[in-house]
């Protein structure tokens, strides 16, 4: 019976180191990578945000003028 809980544990000590390497895995990679990440993702953000300023600035108008109510004049 003794044996059986050794087994047991043996099985959660091993699961354990697994879960641990692909974490210091992980963190290395994205620490290497970071730079790459960053400026893509930033860049990507960036773009995405003044393309909006710009769609936003022609929907208002020039001056910011309120648009034509439907089906009126």
């Amino acid at each position: 019976m003794n044996r059986l809980k050794n087994r047991r544990g043996q099985g959660l000590v091993e699961y354990a180191l697994l879960v641990g390497l692909l974490a210091v895995v992980s963190i290395a990679a994205l620490t290497y990578f970071s730079d790459v990440f960053t400026v893509k993702i930033m860049g990507s953000v960036n773009y995405t945000i003044s393309n909006a300023a710009d769609y936003i600035e022609d929907g208002l108008g020039k001056g910011g003028e309120e648009p034509p109510a439907p089906g009126g004049s």
